[in-house]
């Protein structure tokens, strides 16, 4: 607006120009910190929170979600280590149980080969000692029980018998 415009004769100015360049008053009460700036550069808490409450709420609360995954993960890691325990112990005990039902098993198939069973009731005669076998033969003791058994006999005589049967006979060279 010229200076001779009837706004700027009324308004008692000289009229408006292109504004000029106002940087080193600004860097100046910057300096000074006066005026608008007499704060710049100070960063108050309460600022903080007035301008990034939401980010700092997502801050806090993936903070107490880390806080409490990790004490879950804690637990449950003390937890795996105890049954790890446990189960160790377990297998420890299992394995020497095994062992000694292995052991004990080898020994009573040893046992169950070398042993051939009499079961139930033998009728025998009372005279003679003879045995009845299942199909009605009548056998002597010893080839009933060699049949049955992996015992083997072998004969002699008592000194009881020898006295009864052979009362002559020096059998034991006594004499």
């Amino acid at each position: 607006m010229p200076a001779d415009s009837k706004a700027a004769v009324s308004a008692s100015c000289s009229g408006w120009t292109i504004p000029l360049n106002y940087q080193s008053v600004h860097e100046c009460l910057k300096f000074l910190t006066v005026g608008l700036y007499k704060d710049f550069g100070k960063i108050t808490f309460k600022a903080v929170i007035k301008n990034y409450w939401h980010v700092l709420s997502l801050i806090v609360a993936l903070f107490l979600i880390m806080a409490g995954s990790t004490a879950i993960l804690i637990r449950l890691n003390k937890t795996i280590r105890e049954s790890n325990k446990k189960l160790s112990s377990e297998k420890i005990e299992r394995e020497r149980l095994f062992k000694e039902v292995k052991e004990k098993n080898k020994a009573l198939q040893k046992a169950v080969s070398e042993i051939k069973k009499l079961r139930g009731i033998l009728p025998i005669c009372s005279y003679c000692k003879k045995i009845r076998d299942d199909k009605g033969y009548w056998n002597r003791v010893e080839s009933y029980i060699r049949d049955r058994s992996d015992a083997k006999f072998s004969h002699g005589i008592c000194p009881e018998c020898a006295e009864k049967y052979y009362p002559d006979m020096d059998l034991y060279g006594d004499e």
